[in-house]
Parts: C-alpha cells; structure tokens; sequence
C-alpha cells in the first residue's frame, strides 16, 4: 500500500498492551512517521473520549477520535462532531435493572464518566488500564441522566441484567469484557464502522488508501472496510479470518514492524 490516506487504531489490546500496561514506544514513534507523511490519524474504540486516557491522548497524535462504539466523533480538540445518546427511557430501564440485580453501573459521556452504584468496584474495572479517579464522578443519587443523556454504559456484576437487556435487541447491544462479569452497553443502531463511514465522507476518504488495526469482534467491519485490514497476532479468531494481514503481537511490536513495513515499501 501507498500514499496512505488514513491509519485507524482500536486501542484496548491494540494500541494498548495488555501484559504491559501501556502503548509501547514503538507504536508512538511509528505512528508520529505516519503522521510526518501526512497520513490522518484515526483512534476507533470502545472507551468514551475520557477513557481513552493521558497516555492515549498526549502521545498518540491523533486527528480524530471514534469513540464509545461509534456513539461519538471528536477531533483533535476534542470537539463533538458527532453524539448519539440514549433516551430518557431506555437509560432508566438500564438504571431500574441495576437497583433490581444490584449491579455496578457506570455511564459514559464525553467528558467525565458517572459512578452510578458500587463507585469504588466500578472505578476498579478502569484503574486496570491506569486511568485517573480524576476522570469519575460520583453521583450516589443516580440522577445525573435527568440533567444529560449518556453515550453508553458499563455495568458489572450478575448476569441476569446482561441476560435482560440483550433481550431487547431493538434497544440494547451487549459486549463482554475479557472479563465476563463487566459488559459495556451500546445502541444496536451504531458501531465503530457507522462512525467511521461518517467522518470518512467528511474526510473524503478512500477506503482502498486507509489502514486499520484491530484485535476484536467489535473491529470487524473497520477491518473488512480499510483497503489493508490488520489483525493484532493477539487477536480473536473472528477477527483474524477476515484480516488482509495478521501482525504481531501488541507486546511483539505488531504495529510498529507494520508500519515500519510500509513506510520503507512507499521510500522503495
């Protein structure tokens, strides 16, 4: 691949290394030679802009974020380009069911998350990738909604919510953790790629000049979309079988020796 227009990144298992805590860097480093050709920088994740962490967001110089699942589009500023919340409705169902089965519950917005019920195991669940209690409010009344419809939300604990709620599919999409009791919940309507297709037509992005790297289920469609879709070597078999390419591992370098790869293909 040349005259690469675009370079899109998951970061949890991606960017982000989970054995060792942190973006190697390597991947900085190749991503900022990216960034010196003129190539646009894309993070696609789950995580809501605030989640994403000082790390992610001073070392990774990124020109647009997608983020919670394709809920939200920032720029490098972190301006909202793109928002799309949950109903009034819908968030209280989500709320009554964590007072019913005595979940953790947290909700997502684009500039501080909200501990809604058991703050301290909750904020335990984000402090396992070195994210500031700075960027978590407590809110014991359960009532911020009222005031700012959320983007998403994470919940841990029992089944039985996780159980209810993908049940209502027309509402509610579901996606496990790597830890099975956690789950983030997002609107079926919207994904990474939904999100992507919009700031791609904003951007006037070819596919066919865009690189993306992902490692999970949630990565499949950026993948089958960019023009050289790469698969992390720690990735989910899913997400391999549809890949143009599998790299290394996020510890192994994957991402650098990639990119490394084809900036010397470009220079030949």
């Amino acid at each position: 691949m040349c005259n690469i227009q675009a370079a899109i990144f998951d970061v949890d298992g991606t960017l982000f290394d989970y054995r060792d805590r942190k973006i190697h860097d390597s991947t900085v480093e190749a991503i900022h030679r990216l960034k010196k050709q003129g190539t646009t920088i894309i993070i696609a994740s789950g995580r809501s802009y605030p989640l994403l962490g000082v790390e992610c967001l001073t070392k990774i110089p990124a020109d647009y974020y997608v983020t919670a699942n394709g809920h939200s589009i920032q720029d490098a500023c972190a301006r909202e380009l793109f928002a799309y919340r949950f109903s009034i409705e819908q968030t209280e169902r989500v709320v009554e069911l964590t007072k019913k089965y005595g979940n953790g519950l947290l909700l997502k917005y684009g500039d501080y998350s909200y501990l809604y019920s058991s703050p301290d195991e909750m904020f335990q669940v984000f402090n396992n990738i070195g994210l500031s209690r700075d960027l978590f409010i407590t809110c014991a009344t359960m009532d911020h909604h009222y005031h700012e419809l959320p983007l998403g939300f994470t919940i841990r604990g029992s089944d039985e919510i996780k159980t209810e709620l993908a049940a209502i599919a027309h509402d509610y999409r579901v996606e496990l953790f790597h830890d099975v009791t956690e789950c983030d919940v997002y609107s079926p309507r919207l994904n990474k790629m939904t999100a992507l297709r919009k700031l791609a037509a904003m951007l006037d992005l070819d596919p066919q000049r865009c690189i993306a790297f992902g490692d999970s289920r949630n990565d499949i469609e950026i993948i089958q979309w960019a023009g050289l879709g790469v698969a992390m070597g720690n990735s989910c078999q899913d997400l391999k079988d549809v890949a143009d390419a599998i790299c290394a591992c996020s510890w192994e370098d994957g991402i650098a020796r990639t990119i490394t790869g084809l900036l010397a293909q470009q220079a030949g």
